[in-house]
């Protein structure tokens, strides 16, 4: 456990949950199923420029007291976004309520039976010739 958090180089908490850690490439592979893992991306800079992996650095196995630099564009973006998509009436607003109200819809139609008209008198009851169990073929 020691040598793993030794291996991590970055780590964020405050607007998503992600860590930047030296593993192998097979180790990669492994970790991909795992539940809860939404991504295993190779390395990458935030800023090239100044070699920063964004989040908030991890030294030494401990994380460095959070600083917002670290996060200031992901939250410009990030906001940006949620701005555009809150105009935005996504397709699928509310999915599943509207799911759950056409089912219910759908089984009380078949519960209740459904109305007979009244006999009319003008209407003779039709009787049926066949018998059950005989063969009336000629």
């Amino acid at each position: 456990e020691e040598e793993a958090r030794m291996k991590i180089y970055s780590v964020s908490t405050k607007h998503y949950f992600a860590f930047g850690c030296l593993v192998s490439e097979e180790l990669s592979y492994k970790l991909k199923p795992l539940p809860n893992v939404r991504w295993v991306l190779p390395d990458s800079y935030l800023d090239p420029r100044t070699k920063s992996y964004g989040g908030e650095p991890f030294i030494n196995g401990q994380a460095v007291p959070y600083d917002p630099k670290y996060h200031e564009e992901w939250v410009r973006n990030n906001a940006r976004c949620n701005e555009r998509r809150s105009n935005d009436r996504p397709r699928n607003f509310d999915r599943s309520r509207n799911f759950e109200r056409r089912r219910e819809m759908r089984n009380n139609a078949y519960q209740r039976p459904s109305p007979t008209p009244p006999p009319s008198n003008m209407e003779r009851p039709v009787q049926s010739n066949v018998q059950s169990g005989t063969n009336n073929q000629r």
